[in-house]
């Protein structure tokens, strides 16, 4: 495991010019949920998450990550749980914590969103 501090506008080009394509196998996004699918979709874009990724985003519901929550639920790229927690000593703050296991660029129909039932 490596750490690294700073921006995830800066962390994520670095991660491709020092690694390569498919090197990440576990992510876990706790910055501002508002900004998780700009993220996720530019480590998509790059090729970095390696097939069986797990992606981990904490705080979806406040301050808010719908579009991301929308992405990993419904491409067949994903499969995805929602979890409902307590915020840390909030016993009556709800939010939800997001985990997904990436199945690579070509899993499923492309990463069109799943049909609605």
């Amino acid at each position: 495991v490596e750490v690294w501090i700073g921006q995830v506008k800066d962390i994520i080009p670095r991660l491709a010019e020092d690694f390569g394509e498919y090197n990440l196998n576990m992510v876990f996004m706790d910055q501002r949920g508002t900004t998780f699918h700009h993220d996720l979709s530019k480590l998509e874009e790059l090729r970095l998450l390696a097939p069986m990724c797990r992606i981990v985003a904490d705080n979806t519901v406040k301050p808010g990550a719908p579009e991301y929550c929308w992405h990993t639920t419904k491409s067949d790229h994903y499969d995805t749980t929602n979890y409902t927690l307590h915020e840390f000593l909030e016993a009556t703050i709800e939010d939800w914590q997001v985990v997904s296991d990436y199945h690579g660029p070509r899993a499923g129909n492309s990463g069109a969103p799943r049909a609605v039932p």
